[in-house]
């Protein structure tokens, strides 16, 4: 008779999923606060007891074999039940309990979340929150939620479904923004004769795919990462930009904001994995924020309204 795996423990899980995210046994020492000897016995017993290899180790750190890259999701939804399990037990006796990791776009941490964090706080005392650096790469946000480095995200609704639920939040007007020293550009062609300054990130694939729909191409004079920055430039009159209507708050003196002649719109909300979303303190602070999104309408404080 074949001999019964033995169930791999929490331990080994975590250490799996650890080092399966960071790719060293070093890295993942310092997030689960293990040594590296306690996470090494922790990965040998786990593919001892299983009899197969789930890590393949080298000189570059630690990779995840083709089993091991199904396993870990397993894993990772194992350690999110276990987690749920506690909090609804939790939620029962004396509140709710844990840390939420997130990470956010500028505009909705500067305008949203104060506000709705205020609120979550109030009701769930015990709750501690954790805000995380915005991921290095634009665009990286979904990517630290999906492999759980991130326990949501606050950003740029990306339209990629999957795994990942959307919860939209607010729509955001891209505006103009020139010198209010000099007339504002008010058509296509005159925006196209003025030095254009955007940040060569995200935005700047909207807009050009949005001049690319209006038969125009979009050539930057400067490409600045920082939104004050290109502010400021624009105050001094070195150039016009478009951004988003939140991301250009608050607005500089000797900066006029207008509409750019044909609209342009992105959609601000949360999303969240939909195994994250069943961990009661993760899906109360979701609930939280869409309400308080709802009753406090970013819409309103845009650099048009």
């Amino acid at each position: 008779m074949q001999r019964k795996p033995a169930r791999p423990t929490l331990l080994q899980l975590r250490a799996l999923t650890a080092i399966a995210l960071h790719g060293s046994y070093s890295a993942a020492a310092l997030e689960t606060d293990s040594s590296q000897s306690t996470l090494s016995h922790a990965i040998q017993d786990l593919e001892r007891n299983l009899g197969a290899t789930l890590l393949e180790r080298g000189r570059m750190g630690a990779k995840l074999t083709p089993l091991g890259q199904r396993v870990v999701e397993h894993a990772r939804d194992a350690i999110t039940s276990l987690e749920a399990l506690e909090q609804e037990v939790m939620l029962e006796t004396s509140g709710l309990t844990g840390t939420i990791r997130m990470m956010s776009y500028r505009s909705l941490a500067t305008h949203l979340l104060p506000g709705a964090v205020q609120v979550f706080q109030r009701q769930h005392p015990n709750v501690s929150l954790e805000f995380m650096s915005e991921a290095p790469e634009f665009g990286g946000i979904e990517e630290y939620v999906r492999d759980g480095r991130a326990d949501l995200g606050l950003l740029e609704l990306p339209n990629i479904g999957g795994d990942l639920l959307e919860f939209e939040l607010a729509r955001d007007q891209y505006v103009l923004l020139s010198s209010s020293a000099k007339p504002a550009p008010t058509t296509w062609g005159e925006i196209q004769r003025e030095p254009f300054i955007h940040d060569g990130g995200i935005c700047s694939k909207a807009l050009r795919t949005h001049w690319s729909a209006n038969g125009l191409t979009l050539v930057g004079a400067y490409t600045v990462q920082s939104d004050s920055a290109i502010l400021g430039m624009v105050a001094q009159g070195l150039g016009i930009s478009v951004m988003p209507s939140l991301a250009a708050q608050p607005v500089l003196a000797g900066v006029r904001v207008s509409a750019i002649p044909t609209p342009l719109e992105r959609r601000l909300g949360i999303v969240v994995t939909r195994r994250k979303l069943r961990v009661p303190a993760i899906r109360a602070f979701v609930d939280t924020v869409r309400a308080f999104a709802a009753s406090h309408p970013l819409e309103e404080i845009g650099a048009l309204a």
